[in-house]
């Protein structure tokens, strides 16, 4: 695997970090194997220690931190990409070096749609409604994933340009953001939000 994807492990505490790489796929990802020229990509998991504890993820108040998670979130229907995408998550990780990124194939999509949701009690038979289980799932599974971890999603073909970095994640009192389009629509191609947001819930 890409150096870049390696794990940094500071203590065995379990958290979020631990339940996201699960939820993803990451562990059983580690030995993947994907016919040429595709690439296989891996999580990273980045443990920040702050006062002999350990972040998991989290910014907090005493910290002098946002209310956003640092976690992003990409998907993709497999783990082995193709080079040019390949380039994007890395990409990401290098504008995000304290972000933990966890990538979710079709699978890791339907796990954690296919979770108990005791908010959205509708959610498992409207899902019976889904037409298209690549675009529509993921509308879905975007808005949950933030709803319930918060952190940054963003389309696999975003490309972060410089000026998009971990400087640009607001410090003070924001609790969500993202881009709007040529009608002033909020982009669902990039989404950043701190957890068990209303607006997200409104949304489900």
């Amino acid at each position: 695997p890409n150096s870049q994807y390696t794990t940094l492990i500071v203590n065995e505490r379990g958290d979020v970090l631990d339940e996201l790489d699960k939820l993803s796929g990451g562990p059983e990802a580690k030995d993947i194997q994907c016919p040429p020229p595709l690439v296989p990509v891996h999580n990273k998991i980045v443990r920040a220690v702050v006062k002999g504890s350990i972040e998991d993820g989290q910014r907090t108040p005493r910290d002098g931190g946002s209310k956003i998670p640092k976690i992003i979130h990409l998907s993709m229907k497999s783990r082995c990409l193709p080079k040019d995408l390949h380039m994007y998550v890395n990409r990401w990780a290098e504008q995000f070096p304290s972000y933990s990124l966890f990538f979710n194939d079709d699978a890791a999509v339907s796990r954690l749609i296919s979770e108990d949701w005791p908010e959205f009690p509708g959610l498992h038979r409207a899902m019976k409604c889904v037409l298209y289980s690549g675009a529509m799932t993921i509308d879905v599974w975007r808005v949950l994933v933030l709803y319930k971890y918060g952190g940054i999603y963003s389309d696999i073909d975003n490309w972060p340009e410089d000026i998009l970095n971990e400087s640009t994640i607001p410090i003070d009192n924001v609790s969500t953001f993202f881009l709007s389009d040529a009608y002033n629509r909020p982009s669902q191609w990039f989404l950043v939000s701190e957890r068990r947001h209303p607006m997200f819930y409104l949304a489900m």
